[in-house]
């Protein structure tokens, strides 16, 4: 199935869950020129930093308080989590074997979204984990989110999809940038 960027926009805003694009994300736009206000800038940065605080120290609670109650998370191709409840539960399995995590989030770099009132990030992240047998992993990629404001004028996490450009000590596919031919 193909859906646009548009597409699954509008299912986001109107509160509509709909599938997931099963490929990695698709070659960025040319950067918009229209500038973004630094209270909407600060409010995305809180909430991608807020989540890599979160995770580090396992507050769920405090983690799914950053997303929208419809909210979409594509984590990995096959884990797709819709809502709030499912973001916490699959946090908890995820997290269930790591001991230790150390998320380094570097700023974001945000556009207006496609519809009013909407805003796209991409944040690049690099994340350790420390397994309680000893192992440990390492993800290094980036976050691009789709975030809007609830009704204080918190920007939420809508839409979240996770790429990886490199994955050390984990075996599960991932989502890897597409490579210009060369």
């Amino acid at each position: 199935m193909n859906i646009s960027k548009r597409e699954i926009l509008a299912g986001m805003v109107s509160g509509a869950l709909l599938p997931a694009v099963a490929h990695a994300e698709a070659k960025p736009t040319t950067p918009s020129r229209e500038e973004i206000p630094f209270s909407v800038w600060i409010g995305i940065n809180s909430a991608v930093q807020g989540y890599a605080d979160c995770i580090d120290r396992f507050d769920l609670e405090g983690l799914v308080a950053l997303f929208s109650a419809d909210c979409v998370y594509d984590y990995a191709p096959g884990l797709v989590m819709k809502g709030r409840d499912s973001i916490a539960e699959g946090a908890r399995k995820a997290l269930a074997a790591v001991a230790k995590s150390s998320h380094f989030v570097g700023p974001p770099v945000v556009q207006p979204g496609e519809v009013p009132g909407t805003y796209r990030s991409r944040v690049y992240f690099t994340a350790v984990h420390e397994h309680k047998d000893g192992g440990h992993h390492t993800v290094c990629g980036r976050y691009l989110d789709l975030l809007r404001p609830d009704g204080d004028g918190r920007m939420l996490i809508a839409y979240r999809q996770t790429i990886s450009h490199l994955a050390e000590g984990i075996s599960s596919s991932r989502y890897w940038l597409d490579r210009q031919p060369s």
